[in-house]
């Protein structure tokens, strides 16, 4: 029959097979996840929501959640609601962030991922302290790494190549600049404590 047909299709797919059988109730948390996002496609729908499916799991558990939920997106729309933002690092092509009821951010992934975060590392021939790095025009923090490495915060308008150029006049053999990439945690930070740090 068409019930039993798609009976056995999600319990494949969520990996119910051995414990089609059992009383929800006697399964592990990890299998009462499986049997909950069963419940969820067994009409074959569109689009699915997840409100925090690993919560409380272990971390084989984990593992084998955000791969159901890989093959998921595969055939469905997936609607990832969670707070555990290296899982959606790890299972979502499109991030939405809310922020007291209203969307303040959307991207894809990819894209995030490819934005600098205004941070910068630069590694020295010859170090000038951490005062004179401090002092280059668009730089409004510096953290010394160690003798000859700097973790340098810049404004907005600082210009890499223009930040180079002066590290170069000042003869300080430049041997390493490299962008430090956006993460999301430090996304989703800026943007749901912007308005508590004005306000």
């Amino acid at each position: 029959s068409e019930i039993a047909a798609a009976l056995d299709r999600v319990k494949t797919l969520c990996g119910l097979e051995p414990d089609g059988d059992r009383l929800i109730r006697n399964l592990s948390k990890g299998y009462q996840q499986r049997v909950g996002i069963a419940q969820a496609i067994i009409h074959n729908p569109r689009v699915i929501i997840l409100d925090e499916p690993t919560n409380g799991l272990d971390p084989n558990q984990i593992i084998e959640i955000r791969n159901l939920i890989r093959t998921l997106g595969k055939h469905h729309g997936v609607i990832l609601s969670t707070h555990i933002l290296p899982e959606v690092q790890s299972v979502c092509d499109r991030v939405v962030i809310l922020n007291r009821g209203r969307q303040v951010y959307m991207e894809r992934l990819a894209q995030m991922n490819d934005q600098e975060s205004g941070m910068l590392t630069i590694r020295l021939e010859r170090s000038p302290g951490e005062a004179a790095v401090t002092e280059l025009e668009g730089v409004i923090g510096v953290t010394a790494l160690g003798a000859n490495r700097f973790s340098l915060r810049l404004t907005g308008s600082c210009s890499i190549a223009g930040l180079a150029k002066q590290i170069v006049q000042r003869n300080w053999g430049l041997q390493e600049l490299v962008p430090e990439k956006q993460n999301l945690e430090q996304i989703f930070y800026r943007l749901t404590t912007a308005g508590e740090q004005n306000g």
